[in-house]
C-alpha cells in the first residue's frame, strides 16, 4: 500500500550506484515466410545488464535512442539450433533507434526500411541458408545510450573505423569491424557495447524478446574528498581545500572491437585534469567530479598488459607545515609554495592508485565505476578507493542536466547479495559518526504506513503552539529524551498538517473529512493518526483496531508496505544476512541468558538480583565467547533437533561453542530447541566470535551519565555460512560517543562491515587476529536510535534510551502473529535484554525503524 506522505520520502528517480539497468526493447512481432511456414523475426534487441542483482527489472533506453549495429549469418540446422560457433557471413550495418508505440506499452528496435527482412530468420540474396532455407543470427552493437536528433537519418551515427556511413565490405568479419574514440575538450564519450549470438528460430521463437546486453566500455572514476576527526571530534584541519585533481598515466585514444568490446589503448599516457570546482575538505564526504577513462586492467584490454593510472592533487591551506606534512609523508616531495591570496599549496602525487581492501594494485575494468576518496588523516592523505560490489556504473533516471542525482536512500551496499541502503528510512543523513540525529529517520508500527518522529509533549499543551509542525523535527535535541520513567517526548504523525486536520492535545485527529492517508486498518469514522497503544499487559489493542483484518500485511511484500518504489521492508531471514540471530550471538555485553527470549525477548539476561549482585554476568575471567548457530558442541549429543546443522559441523571439524552451557543460558532445555534452524537461513550454518580483549573493548565517554548501566561492551567476529562457498566474514562493532548539545547523553550506532573469505575460513579466539579487519568489502552504520513504546503507561506513544536501545522491523511475524524485529540494546537504566539479535514475539504497535533493501520492481 503506497503512502501519500509528500514530506516523507523525497523519492529521486536517479542511478543507483550498484542497481540501475539499461534495457531496450523488442519490435513487433514481424512474420515473413519461408514454404509456407511462419518465421517469427524481430524479437531481438531487448537491452539490460546482465551482470546486475537487480537482472529481472526492465529499464528502457529512452526513446530515439541510436544504436549501430551488425549482423552476421550462418545456415540454420534444427538437429544443431545451440551450436554458439560465431556466424561468418555479413547482412548488414545499419543505424537502428529506439522507438515505442503511441500509447508507449511497446518499445522496439527500429531501422529505416524492412525490419522484417533484415531482423528475419529467412536466407537473403546471396546468403546460404540451412534447414527450410533459414539462418542464424549474431548482432553487435554500439551505442552512447541518449537520444540524438536526426536518429533516423545519422548514417554515420558511430560509425566503423574505415566504413562509410552503413557500407558493409563483403568479405567483413566481426574481428575486423573496431571503432575508435577519442578524448575531445577533456570528455571520453560513454560509448556502450552489445552482443546478442546465435539467434534462430528455436532460440529466439520461443520468446517475447530476446536480449541484447550494452555494458560500457570505459571506466567511470567517481572523486571525492574528506578529513577526518581528532580524538574530541573536531575536523582535523581547520582550512584545507581541494583545487584540482589530474588523472595521470591514461591515454587519450583508444579503440573498441565490435566482437568482444575489448579495447586498445594508443599512443603516448597523457594526463587529464578533472573538470571542478576548488573544495573546502569538510567531515561530511563531498564529490568533486567524475571522469570516463580508458580501462587499465588487461582483463579489459585486446592482449595488452595492465597498466598503472595515477594522480595529482592540488592542495591548498592556510597552513605552510600541513602542506609540508601531506608533501613528505606521501613521499611526494618538494615543498610548500605561496600562492597571490597568502595560502600555501603543493602537488601531492600517486603514480599508482591501491586496492584499499587488498593493498593490491588497482586497475580499472570495463563497465564498473570506482569511488576515489582522498582522505585527509591526521598529517597524511590517504587515497582510498571504494571498490564496487558489482557492475555499478549504469545510467541513471535522471535528466540530461543531472542524470546522477543524489539519493534519498543514500549508497547502496551488497551484504549476502541484497542490496542495503546506507539509512535508515526518513533519514536524512547515513554518517552517525557526525549527524547522528539526521541518521534516526521515522518510526513506524508494524503493519502501519504513518511515519511518527518524537517530539517533545511538554511544549506543545495548547495556546500558540497546540501541535508541533513538521518543520520542527530537526529542532528537538532527541538526546533530551530520557529513559520511559522520565521522557517527556513522544511520537507524534509526520503528516502534513493540511491533510492531517486539526489534532487535538490528545495527539488524534478530529477532523476525519480532512484526512487524505490511506489507512486500511481503520474505517473512515474511526481514522486516526494517534500512536497505538495496547492495553497494560494486554494483546487487544484498544484504539485504533490494529490487528483487524483491514490491517496492512507486511509480509505480503513492498504493495502493502510504505516503501519508495523499488525497495522494501526486509523479512527477518534477510535481515539475519547481515545481523546475529540469537541473542546468544549477539552478546557484546556478556550476559547469561535469562528467561525464555523466544517469547519474550525482553527477558533476556533478566538480573537475579541487585545491579551489585548481578548474577546473570558471565565471569569476567571470559574473554571470549564462541558460538555457533545452530549450537554445537562435538563432545556434546544433538539434543536440540539441528541434526542437519551437526552433521555440517562435523564435516568442517569445527571445535564447536567453547562458551559451555552454562554460559548460554539457564534454561538451556527450554531454550534451545528453539533456536533457529540455520543461519543466516535454514540449511547454513554461521560461527561468532565475541571478545572483550584489549582493543575489541568499546566503551562509553566519560562524560557519559553514570544511570547508563552499562559502560562498556565487546567486539563481534563471524562468519555467515561458514564452510560454504557463499561464505563472508563479518565484524559489529557499537561505536559510542557524547551527544554535542547535551554531552552526559550517548549516540550509539552499529558499524557492521562485511570481509571477503573462503570457504576455508573458520575463526576462533586463537586466529580472529589474524585476518585483516581493516578493510572491508561493504560496510553500513546502523543507528540504535530510541525506543517509541506501544505499550499504555499513561504516555502515549513513549519515546526514550535515545542512543542505546532500539527496534528494526522485518516484514516477517511469528506463530502467534506477532513481530519478528531485529532489536539492540546496550545501555539504558536497566541492564535487562542487552544484546544485537533478531528475535520474535515482539509487539506490533513498538515504533520501529526501517532500514530497506533493494528488489526488482
Amino acid at each position: 500500500m503506497k503512502q501519500h506522505f509528500p514530506i516523507l520520502f523525497m523519492q529521486t528517480a536517479a542511478a543507483l550506484a550498484v542497481i540501475m539497468l539499461w534495457q531496450g526493447c523488442s519490435s513487433d512481432v514481424l512474420d515473413s515466410s519461408s514454404g509456407g511456414q511462419p518465421v517469427a523475426a524481430g524479437r531481438y534487441l531487448a537491452a539490460r545488464n546482465s551482470e546486475s542483482p537487480d537482472a529481472t527489472r526492465t529499464v528502457w533506453f529512452e526513446q530515439n535512442t541510436p544504436y549501430r549495429l551488425a549482423a552476421f549469418v550462418k545456415p540454420y540446422y534444427a538437429a544443431s539450433a545451440g551450436d554458439v560457433t560465431a556466424a561468418g557471413q555479413p547482412r548488414f550495418n545499419k543505424v537502428a533507434w529506439e522507438g515505442r508505440t503511441s500509447d508507449g506499452s511497446l518499445h522496439f528496435i527500429n531501422i529505416d526500411s524492412e525490419p522484417a527482412r533484415w531482423f528475419g530468420f529467412s536466407a537473403l540474396d546471396g546468403e546460404t541458408g540451412g534447414d527450410d532455407n533459414l539462418v542464424s543470427i549474431d548482432f553487435y552493437g554500439f551505442t552512447y545510450g541518449e537520444p540524438v536528433a536526426g536518429y533516423s537519418s545519422d548514417k554515420d551515427y558511430i560509425a566503423l573505423d574505415g566504413i562509410d556511413g552503413e557500407q558493409m565490405p563483403s568479405d567483413a568479419v566481426p574481428s575486423s569491424l573496431t571503432r575508435t574514440e577519442t578524448v575531445s575538450g577533456g570528455v571520453l564519450p560513454d560509448l556502450m557495447h552489445g552482443v546478442l549470438p546465435n539467434r534462430n528460430l528455436q532460440t529466439a521463437g520461443g520468446t517475447a524478446q530476446s536480449v541484447i546486453p550494452f555494458r560500457h566500455c570505459f571506466s567511470k572514476l567517481r572523486f571525492a574528498t574528506l578529513q577526518s576527526v581528532d580524538d574530541s571530534g573536531q575536523p582535523e584541519y581547520d582550512d584545507i581545500s581541494v583545487e584540482s585533481v589530474t588523472v595521470t598515466g591514461t591515454y587519450t585514444g583508444g579503440t573498441v572491437a565490435i566482437s568482444d568490446g575489448k579495447v586498445s589503448v594508443a599512443g603516448d599516457a597523457a594526463d587529464r585534469q578533472l573538470v571542478m570546482q576548488p573544495t573546502a575538505v569538510t567531515t561530511s564526504q563531498q564529490t568533486l567530479g567524475e571522469m570516463i577513462i580508458f580501462p587499465s586492467d588487461a582483463a579489459s584490454l585486446n592482449g595488452q598488459e595492465s597498466y598503472d593510472v595515477g594522480l595529482d592533487i592540488r592542495v591548498k591551506s592556510s597552513s605552510e607545515t600541513e602542506i609540508n606534512q601531506f608533501l613528505r609523508n606521501t613521499g611526494t616531495g618538494g615543498t610548500a609554495l605561496q600562492d597571490t591570496d597568502g595560502r600555501w599549496y603543493g602537488v601531492v602525487k600517486t603514480t599508482r592508485i591501491y586496492n584499499s581492501t587488498s593493498n593490491q594494485p588497482l586497475y580499472f575494468k570495463q563497465n564498473t565505476l570506482y569511488t576515489i576518496v582522498i582522505s585527509f588523516q591526521d598529517n597524511s592523505v590517504r587515497i582510498i578507493t571504494v571498490i564496487p560490489q558489482v557492475e555499478e556504473w549504469l545510467a541513471g533516471e535522471g535528466t540530461a542536466d543531472d542524470p546522477w542525482q543524489n539519493q534519498a536512500l543514500g549508497h547502496p551496499q551488497l551484504f549476502d547479495n541484497e542490496v542495503w541502503s546506507d539509512r535508515n528510512l526518513g533519514a536524512d543523513d547515513y554518517d552517525a559518526s557526525t549527524n547522528f540525529t539526521g541518521t534516526i529517520g521515522y518510526f513506524y508500527q508494524s503493519g502501519r504506513n504513518i511515519p511518527f518522529w518524537p517530539f517533545n509533549k511538554s511544549l506543545y499543551t495548547g495556546g500558540a503552539e497546540p501541535e508541533p509542525e513538521d518543520k520542527n523535527k530537526d529542532n528537538n535535541n532527541l538526546a533530551r529524551s530520557g529513559f520511559w520513567s522520565t521522557s517527556t517526548f513522544h511520537a507524534f504523525p509526520m503528516a502534513d498538517s493540511r491533510i492531517r486536520g486539526t489534532i487535538a492535545t490528545s495527539w488524534l485527529v478530529t477532523d476525519v473529512d480532512k484526512v487524505q492517508l490511506d489507512i486500511p486498518e481503520q474505517a473512515p469514522s474511526d481514522r486516526s493518526f494517534a500512536f497505538a497503544q495496547r492495553s497494560s499487559g494486554g494483546d487487544a489493542v484498544t484504539a485504533d483496531k490494529m490487528f483487524t483484518t483491514d490491517y496492512m500485511h507486511w509480509e505480503d511484500g513492498p504493495s502493502e508496505q510504505p516503501v519508495p518504489d523499488g525497495w522494501a521492508i526486509p523479512t527477518s531471514d534477510q535481515m539475519a544476512g547481515i545481523f546475529p540471530t540469537t541473542p546468544f550471538a549477539g552478546n557484546l555485553t556478556f550476559r547469561r541468558g535469562g528467561e525464555d527470549y523466544i517469547t519474550n525477548p525482553s527477558q533476556w539476561g533478566k538480573m537475579e538480583g541487585t545491579a551489585a549482585s548481578d548474577k546473570a554476568v558471565v565471569p569476567a575471567d571470559v574473554k571470549t565467547l564462541r558460538v555457533c548457530v545452530p549450537y554445537y558442541n562435538p563432545g556434546d549429543t544433538d539434543k536440540y533437533g539441528h541434526s542437519d546443522a551437526w552433521a555440517h559441523w562435523a564435516s568442517i571439524n569445527d571445535p564447536g561453542s567453547t562458551t559451555g552451557i552454562s554460559n548460554y543460558n539457564y534454561l538451556s532445555q527450554t531454550i534451545m530447541p528453539k533456536e533457529p534452524a540455520g543461519d543466516p537461513v535454514k540449511g547454513y550454518c554461521s560461527v561468532y566470535l565475541i571478545s572483550r580483549t584489549d582493543d575489541d573493548i568499546l566503551g562509553m565517554p566519560s562524560s557519559i551519565d553514570k544511570t547508563y548501566y552499562q559502560r562498556d561492551w565487546g567486539t563481534i567476529y563471524g562468519i555467515k555460512k561458514v564452510g560454504t562457498d557463499e561464505a563472508y566474514r563479518m565484524r559489529w562493532r557499537v561505536i559510542c560517543k557524547a551527544n554535542a548539545l547535551d554531552n552526559t547523553k550517548p549516540e550509539m550506532y552499529i558499524e557492521v562491515s562485511r570481509y571477503r573469505c573462503t570457504r576455508n575460513d573458520n575463526i576462533t579466539a586463537d586466529n580472529v587476529q589474524s585476518f585483516d579487519w581493516n578493510h572491508p568489502a561493504a560496510r553500513l552504520q546502523v543507528p540504535i536510535s530510541g525506543m517509541c513504546e506501544g505499550r499504555d503507561r499513561g504516555k502515549s506513544g513513549l519515546f526514550y534510551n535515545f542512543g542505546s536501545e532500539t527496534i528494526y522491523a522485518t516484514a516477517s511475524r511469528d506463530s502467534n502473529n506477532r513481530s519478528k524485529v531485529l532489536r539492540i540494546k546496550i545501555s539504558g537504566d536497566s541492564r535487562v535484554n542487552q544484546y544485537i539479535s533478531l528475535v520474535q514475539g515482539e509487539f506490533h504497535e513498538h515504533g520501529k525503524q526501517l532500514r530497506l533493501l533493494r528488489v526488482s520492481k
